[in-house]
């Protein structure tokens, strides 16, 4: 039986945080767990530790459903967050940076949303009512436009 959840991670070397938002993931995700959920990290590229230590995370969590979807090759976030899509098997799909910098508190607005017939629901941080607590570089914020 698929999922009701799937949180898509796109990581490219990220062993210094992975573990960690892992946790809060799994910490974040408790509310869920009577529907079904599965992680989906996607290592795309990373020639660091990365994937040792998602594996590792893995081992020593049996019960917390992640898998590991990796590759060589780094071909950028788009394509990585495009795999993860694709190879999920929830009904409803999401996706979060490595740093969880979009809180879990907005997957039950986002689920009501799409539970309400919305086809999808897409985040931004340009919207009306939008609130940057952290302020970003101007080569980031030239990026993200």
């Amino acid at each position: 039986m698929n999922p009701y959840l799937s949180i898509i991670v796109p990581v490219y070397n990220d062993e210094g945080i992975i573990s960690a938002s892992l946790e809060k993931i799994e910490s974040g995700l408790k509310e869920w767990r009577s529907k079904g959920y599965e992680i989906l990290v996607v290592n795309d590229g990373s020639y660091d530790e990365t994937e040792k230590v998602v594996k590792d995370y893995s081992r020593r969590n049996p019960s917390f459903p992640l898998r590991l979807l990796s590759f060589d090759k780094n071909h950028g976030k788009g394509f990585a967050v495009a795999k993860g899509m694709l190879a999920a098997t929830g009904k409803f799909r999401f996706f979060s940076d490595s740093d969880l910098s979009t809180p879990l508190t907005y997957l039950k607005p986002c689920i009501d949303a799409l539970e309400g017939n919305a086809d999808v629901v897409a985040a931004s941080r340009f919207s009306a009512g939008s609130k940057i607590l952290v302020d970003r570089s101007p080569w980031i914020r030239f990026l993200s436009l």
